[in-house]
């Protein structure tokens, strides 16, 4: 059940935030509540009014709405951490779980994204610019995990990447992102080359091959992990901007039909 007290410290009553501060934060619960409202903003779009009363429909909006807000002001910012301080994959403090840079930078964005598409018109411009600012706080740059010199998008993770800053651009109205993701994205349609030593990281590259297999992380098998990760979320991203002035023109893009 949704925590709608005036007092909450936190969305639903299982969840356990904690500050930066505290030594002991872990963005998992701020993950899980974003979950949650992206499977009520499914809901809500879905409905063709089968499972909802025109009141309850609009009881759910204001949940989803003054929820997000309460997120915005309350935990996923521009303030929350500093920016010398955000997480990465070789310096996840002050998240001690060491996951936290993968959802503050991709999963937690993402699902904010969904939510606003769902919702449409639901959210204001205001609240569509502060929402999609703190996205870009943690995402200075579309090809590394926060900052540019931070650890380097690669296969599944850069499609992630590119994804999520088609989203931003289409709500922003910014075709900056839109552009960036699509000639970021060029990358990710050509095939890999084999790593001549698997344990050489300097040479070689993670992802397709002619043979049907995928490969990251120097040589390990993820076909059925960064592999769906890579075809899940690029379709997504060449169907937002099919058709459209930013839409993919590498002619390597039909290597998708083979994979």
């Amino acid at each position: 059940t949704m925590n709608k007290l005036q007092s909450r410290n936190s969305l639903w009553f299982d969840d356990a935030y904690v500050q930066p501060q505290d030594g002991t934060f872990t963005s998992a619960p701020m993950q899980l509540s974003y979950s949650r409202l992206q499977s009520m903003a499914t809901a809500y779009a879905m409905d063709d009014g089968t499972y909802f009363t025109p009141t309850e429909k609009t009881n759910l909006r204001n949940d989803i709405v003054n929820a997000m807000d309460w997120m915005y002001a309350n935990w996923y910012n521009t303030s929350l951490i500093p920016l010398n301080e955000l997480p990465t994959f070789a310096n996840p403090y002050p998240f001690p779980d060491g996951l936290a840079w993968y959802d503050m930078t991709i999963s937690i964005p993402t699902i904010i994204s969904s939510i606003l598409t769902l919702m449409g018109n639901e959210f204001t411009s205001t609240q569509v610019d502060n929402y999609t600012s703190a996205i870009l706080y943690y995402n200075t740059d579309l090809e590394y995990a926060g900052t540019r010199g931070n650890t380097l998008m690669l296969g599944g993770n850069l499609a992630e990447k590119c994804l999520l800053f088609a989203l931003v651009g289409a709500l922003r109205h910014d075709e900056t992102y839109l552009l960036e993701a699509r000639d970021k994205s060029s990358t990710l349609f050509t095939y890999a080359v084999p790593y001549p030593n698997p344990k050489d990281t300097t040479s070689g590259d993670g992802g397709f091959y002619t043979d049907g297999s995928y490969i990251q992380h120097v040589g390990l098998p993820y076909l059925g992990n960064y592999g769906y990760v890579l075809v899940n979320s690029i379709t997504k991203m060449l169907t937002l901007i099919s058709g459209t002035p930013w839409e993919v023109r590498d002619p390597n893009v039909v290597n998708m039909a083979n994979w």
